[in-house]
């Protein structure tokens, strides 16, 4: 057998190198005229000579790579249809509530607001022992009027029941409430009351945020910017990005367009960037706190990627 040749190029291949370097060795050992074949089958037509360049020539195989999730990127998903986690490969996902509905993605519970429905923590704190996360309320610095489903809490009873949950969540990495854009000092606030109630700052293992914007660079100007106040409070914790999008509310596709396009390269570039999750999977705009714009942010619909859904 002749001697095998730069080894050191087929070594990672795996079952396709192993082909590639068995091709290469029959190549190199073939002689430059196949004799005549026994069978009289392949005597209909006469036995062409391998030129000399190829019977030298090495052979290699392309490479198909199955594209796995990427951790970080997930989803918030509005709606029990399942199949989209599956379309966007989401690395992982939550539902604004404390129990999961799907199986195809990893699920991390919320604690969305004060009002704990019976049971509500103890579901969501032996569903954050499953993932290891707990996320935090939503966007409780909002003024949602009464029956809403949103917290609408001051700083102060946020720091109380936040209190709350830390003395049981053993185990559990608490993420931070998720505020609004629109008043993101809410969140130090709440951690001032914290602090004048208990004498220390609250744990928060991760702090969410926000955002959504049709520039992608006031997405990064508005992390920057808490990514400086967290640090000023002794907060060097992950980010996490758990609502995100274009100017929704416009129905202007192509502003969501340049935000994943620019913005999610940065996002993965930030060793402080812990998760984001796009909103949302599937909107029709009939929601009673959208409008018809939104539809323009879905993901996912019909049972198939949308265009925005497709560069995600």
């Amino acid at each position: 057998m002749p001697k095998i040749r730069n080894r050191d190029r087929l070594i990672g291949l795996g079952l396709l190198g192993a082909f590639a370097l068995l091709a290469s060795v029959l190549l190199e050992s073939a002689p430059t005229t196949l004799p005549a074949p026994y069978s009289p089958l392949f005597a209909i037509s006469p036995v062409p000579t391998i030129p000399a360049r190829l019977a030298t020539e090495r052979v290699y195989f392309p490479l198909i790579a199955k594209t796995e999730p990427v951790p970080a990127r997930g989803v918030s998903l509005l709606v029990e249809k399942c199949e989209g986690l599956g379309l966007l490969r989401a690395g992982w996902y939550f539902n604004g509530t404390p129990q999961s509905f799907c199986s195809n993605a990893p699920f991390v519970p919320m604690i969305p607001d004060h009002n704990w429905q019976a049971g509500w923590l103890d579901v969501a704190l032996a569903e954050g022992r499953k993932s290891g996360w707990l996320l935090g309320y939503n966007e409780p610095n909002l003024p949602y009027p009464p029956g809403s489903g949103q917290p609408n809490m001051s700083p102060r009873l946020a720091a109380q029941k936040w209190h709350e949950i830390e003395m049981r969540a053993a185990g559990v990495r608490l993420v931070s409430p998720a505020t609004s854009q629109h008043n993101p000092g809410w969140l130090w606030e709440m951690v001032t009351e914290y602090q004048i109630l208990y004498g220390r700052r609250p744990r928060f293992d991760a702090i969410a945020w926000h955002t959504y914007y049709a520039s992608p660079n006031t997405h990064r100007n508005y992390l920057l910017a808490r990514r400086h106040e967290a640090l000023a409070r002794g907060y060097d914790v992950p980010f996490w990005l758990t609502e995100f999008g274009g100017a929704c509310w416009d129905g202007v596709r192509s502003n969501s367009l340049n935000v994943i396009l620019q913005l999610l390269p940065w996002l993965e570039a930030q060793p402080w960037i812990g998760r984001y999750a796009w909103f949302s999977t599937e909107i029709t705009g009939d929601e009673p706190w959208a409008s018809p714009g939104w539809r323009e942010c879905a993901l996912v619909r019909d049972g198939a990627l949308t265009a925005l859904g497709g560069k995600y």
